[in-house]
């Protein structure tokens, strides 16, 4: 798992730098839908080389986080669950001190009483 540590922050600035490509876009396309109708096309052509660019920009973190995500998920995977280790060695211990108390009080009964 030591190459996991720090992951969530990680995972959390991939998310950001995505939110403000998305916010981007958004203020690109806004910039569009205002202009007036018959400049339009001029404003797309204008804007298409950087809407190229963020597209590639925004499948590739994509990509890195989805490979990232199936790693973690593969390590989640191999790493042991010590949840029903942990009960297991509780319900042995409880039966050890059941059956001690049961031999116990089997040794009880067999001490003959005196009279």
């Amino acid at each position: 798992m030591l190459p996991f540590a720090g992951e969530q922050r990680r995972q959390r600035t991939r998310i950001e730098y995505m939110r403000e490509r998305y916010i981007e876009i958004q203020s690109t396309i806004d910039m569009i839908e205002n202009s007036q109708p018959n400049l339009r096309a001029a404003a797309v052509k204008k804007v298409e080389e950087k809407m190229h660019t963020l597209e590639q920009e925004m499948i590739a973190k994509d990509k890195e986080m989805k490979k990232v995500n199936a790693k973690m998920q593969q390590a989640i995977k191999e790493t042991v669950d010590l949840e029903p280790l942990s009960s297991r060695i509780f319900k042995k211990f409880i039966d050890n001190l059941e059956y001690r108390i049961d031999q116990d009080w089997k040794n009880f009964n067999m001490v003959p009483k005196s009279k």
